[in-house]
C-alpha cells in the first residue's frame, strides 16, 4: 500500500486500487475498497517522503539505553523541525552503525489509521517506512556500510518531493526533504554541494544515486548513477 501526497494505492497481484486524500485517514483508507479476500495477509506501507520529517541523529556520548535515545532522537526532532509530542510517532533505523542514526517522524493519526486498519483485517504489517528509505533499500541495501572512506547519496524525487540523503565514512550524514517546485535538476544540483559542505573533508568524491531526477551540476569527483527498477 503507497500512501501518497494526494493518492493512495491499493496493489495486489492482478488488482490496484486507488483513493482521493481526503477527510480523516481512516475514511481516505476505507475508500480504497478493501476486498474480502484482503486478509490476513501481509501489508507494506510506503509513506510519501511529504507527509514525514526526516533527520540524521548523530548520538552524543554517554546515553545509556533505549529510552535515551528515544528522548535525544525526539529533542532533535523538535529543534530542526518543531514536530513531537503525541501528534508524531518517531522511528530510528536500530540497524545503523556508527554514531549516527536516520530517524523520521510520521503524523500519529495516519500511522493509528493503518494499524487499526491491519489490525481489522488481521493483516501483517511487514514494512512502513517513507518512500526515501522504501528505494534505498530495494536499490542500495547496505552500500553506505562500506569501507572508511566510502562517500555516495540517494536522491529520489515523487509527487514533485525531493528527498536527498548523504553517507560518508559508513555513516549516515545528512538528509534534507523539500517540494522541488519546477526545475527539480537544478535544486538537486545545489542541494548536493550543499549537504556535502556541511561535513567537511568527509565528503570525498562518490556516486549520486538518483530516481526522478538527475542535478544540473555535480560537485568535483562525483558521478551519476540513475536507479531503475522502483517505479
Amino acid at each position: 500500500m503507497t500512501l501518497g501526497e494526494r493518492t493512495w494505492r491499493l496493489a495486489r497481484a492482478g488488482d490496484e486500487r486507488t483513493a482521493p486524500v481526503e477527510g480523516e485517514p481512516a475514511a481516505a483508507l476505507a475508500g480504497l475498497g478493501w476486498p474480502e479476500e484482503a486478509r490476513r495477509g501481509a501489508l507494506a506501507v510506503e509513506f510519501a517522503d511529504a507527509w514525514l520529517r526526516y533527520i540524521v541523529i548523530e548520538w552524543p556520548a554517554g546515553l545509556k539505553g533505549g529510552s535515551e535515545r528515544e528522548a535525544w532522537a525526539a529533542e532533535r526532532m523538535r529543534s530542526v523541525h518543531g514536530v513531537g509530542g503525541p501528534e508524531w510517532a518517531i522511528s530510528v533505523d536500530r540497524g545503523a552503525s556508527g554514531d549516527t542514526a536516520l530517524a523520521c517522524a510520521a503524523p500519529r493519526t495516519l500511522v493509528d489509521a493503518v494499524a487499526r486498519l491491519a489490525a481489522e483485517r488481521r493483516l501483517r504489517i511487514t514494512a512502513m517506512q517513507g518512500s526515501f528509505v522504501t528505494v534505498y533499500n530495494r536499490l542500495l541495501p547496505g552500500s553506505h556500510v562500506g569501507g572508511k572512506g566510502a562517500c555516495g547519496a540517494l536522491g529520489v524525487c515523487r509527487e514533485g518531493r525531493l528527498t536527498l540523503g548523504l553517507w560518508a565514512g559508513g555513516q549516515w550524514r545528512r538528509i534534507r526533504s523539500a517540494n522541488a517546485g519546477g526545475d527539480v535538476g537544478a535544486m538537486l544540483g545545489r542541494m548536493l554541494p550543499g549537504l556535502a559542505t556541511t561535513i567537511g573533508d568527509a565528503a570525498g568524491a562518490g556516486v549520486l544515486h538518483v530516481l526522478g531526477a538527475a542535478p544540473q551540476v555535480l560537485p568535483e569527483g562525483w558521478s551519476v548513477q540513475v536507479c531503475e527498477g522502483a517505479a
